[in-house]
């Protein structure tokens, strides 16, 4: 009998993404950079109770993972650059 694990496992490799588990901290921070307006570190940070550089250094974690996370510029008369997730 095959666990879930290693169908999780296996779907992964074809994405050349990870898959994580439902409800961590990586699955909510993914969900929140699909938006495709992006998202400000600022707003991740409050989302999560992060500091700062711990939301930066988790952005840099997915990109290490295989994720494709963007950089956008900031909105008009704003001057926080957002993230997503590059589509």
């Amino acid at each position: 009998m095959a666990n879930d694990n290693s169908h999780n496992a296996k779907e992964a490799e074809q994405l050349d993404t990870p898959i994580y588990r439902e409800g961590s901290k990586k699955a909510q921070l993914v969900d929140r950079l699909q938006d495709p307006g992006g998202v400000t570190i600022a707003k991740l940070a409050a989302a999560f109770g992060w500091q700062p550089h711990t939301t930066r250094a988790a952005l840099t974690g997915l990109r290490k993972d295989g994720h494709a996370v963007e950089k956008l510029p900031p909105k008009e008369g704003k001057s926080a650059a957002r993230y997503r997730l590059a589509t």
